[in-house]
């Protein structure tokens, strides 16, 4: 069972398109995780922070019995400035700036750098501003991926990982789980 973080997916992405670059191909990233995209494209300085897991497992269980906005308040005493980026909501995000800010001392915005894409970039999105248009296709495909066994597929991948796995906080798993263990 092995974690795969923004640290080793940009250093692996990076190889490939160097590869790639030398045989005169153009690589074609697809991926729906705009972090994992960012930090590879505009080369962001990535914290160099392990992850604490018990602290991490301390913060999801408070978040659990206290919800989220505790956990984000939380945030906000520590780190203010960095707090006003995120949404309450952003369980993940809130949870490794906490992290962050209480193992190096640093805010995650003193790790944020200008954004200069590094490759020339062409991004081919459906998404046309339209947010109401969006909610409907979301909510449209939330119905088509459950009427195609999401649920199934959720069920029979928890047998195999922990719900606490990386892997299975990635969109549409991890909401699918708290559906399963509401």
């Amino acid at each position: 069972e092995n974690n795969y973080s923004v640290s080793e997916f940009k250093s692996d992405s990076e190889k490939i398109i160097q590869n790639l670059h030398k045989k005169n191909k153009i690589p074609i990233l697809c991926w729906g995780t705009w972090l994992y995209i960012d930090s590879l494209i505009y080369d962001f300085n990535i914290p160099k922070i392990p992850a604490d897991w018990s602290l991490r497992n301390k913060l999801e269980n408070e978040a659990k019995e206290f919800w989220n906005q505790y956990l984000y308040e939380k945030l906000i005493k520590i780190d203010p400035e960095y707090a006003k980026t995120l949404h309450q909501n952003n369980l993940n995000y809130v949870i490794r700036a906490i992290e962050v800010k209480t193992i190096s001392w640093k805010s995650k915005s003193e790790f944020i750098q200008k954004k200069v894409a590094k490759y020339d970039v062409l991004f081919i999105t459906p998404y046309d501003l339209d947010r109401n248009k969006l909610y409907e296709r979301i909510n449209n495909r939330v119905d088509i991926m459950f009427d195609s066994g999401l649920l199934e597929e959720v069920k029979n991948l928890l047998k195999n990982y922990d719900k606490n796995n990386i892997s299975m906080k990635t969109i549409w798993y991890e909401e699918t789980i708290k559906y399963i263990y509401w």
